[in-house]
């Protein structure tokens, strides 16, 4: 019925905003990984 309906709606808009919000943690963490790899100075091997 109607409440199902609402529930429904809220629930959907929370999946949506959790799927912005993994999106966004992912872009944050590829900048720190790579801001990371950046300063990090590279081994000698020889």
């Amino acid at each position: 019925g109607r409440l199902g309906d609402r529930i429904n709606a809220v629930l959907a808009a929370a999946g949506y905003n959790f799927g912005l919000l993994l999106r966004w943690l992912a872009e944050l963490l590829r900048v720190i990984i790579r801001a990371f790899f950046e300063n990090v100075p590279a081994r000698n091997t020889a």
